[in-house]
């Protein structure tokens, strides 16, 4: 157990630190805390690319497949970082003929008096094929990440296909009305229209006012 001077003379010590205050100190401390590359703030892209560039990607791959549960988003977060990786081996494949046209051009310009772009890139091509496995392998790697892309695709079609929809809840049964509801609700006009008026009761006075029957002429025919 440590004594009260060696505690005291800790939090001294800790008063007078501001952790460290150049630029090289200050990357060293940021790394400490970085143990692998999975741990890092984005497995998949590199310190040199841009991250802006990476989530526009995925921000249009989300907008154009809109995954609707957890797997399909694992599958289009698989999806763009195979494309991702697929664009940057087809970079690196031009970067590296762009890189052996600029160290071949001295011996290019010594044995040619004239030479188009084309054939200086045939010459970096081949020179490259036969020196070095870079494009062999950046090749390699194109053609297995575009059959991963093609089989992460279909997955994502079969399993959008194939997805059953939540059952609806059951609507609730329809409640018969009292008749006293019904009453209420009938619009007031319907209560006012009759369909058969009374007649009035006969009066003596408009028994007075009937005709009275003629009596049928004879030789006519009676109606």
């Amino acid at each position: 157990m440590r004594t009260e001077r060696q505690q005291q003379t800790s939090r001294e010590n800790g008063a007078r630190s501001h952790g460290p205050t150049t630029p090289e100190g200050k990357a060293a401390s940021a790394r400490n805390a970085t143990k692998h590359g999975l741990t890092a703030r984005n497995p998949i892209l590199l310190t040199v690319e841009d991250q802006q560039a990476f989530q526009q990607v995925r921000d249009e791959y989300e907008q154009l497949f809109q995954p609707s549960n957890v797997v399909e988003r694992q599958l289009i977060d698989e999806m763009v970082s195979i494309q991702w990786r697929r664009q940057r081996a087809e970079a690196l494949e031009a970067s590296t003929l762009d890189f052996a046209i600029d160290r071949m051009a001295n011996d290019v310009a010594a044995r040619f008096t004239e030479i188009d772009n084309t054939t200086r890139v045939a010459l970096a091509f081949n020179h490259e094929a036969n020196e070095s496995k870079t494009l062999h392998n950046l090749q390699r790697i194109s053609l297995q990440l575009s059959r991963q892309y093609l089989r992460l695709l279909k997955a994502f079609q079969n399993l959008r296909a194939n997805l059953i929809p939540a059952p609806k809840p059951p609507e609730p049964e329809a409640r018969a009305q009292p008749e006293s509801e019904i009453r209420k609700n009938e619009p007031e006009s319907a209560a006012k229209v009759i369909l058969f008026p009374p007649q009035p009761a006969p009066t003596e006075q408009n028994e007075q006012n009937e005709p009275e029957p003629t009596e049928p002429i004879d030789g006519l025919p009676h109606n």
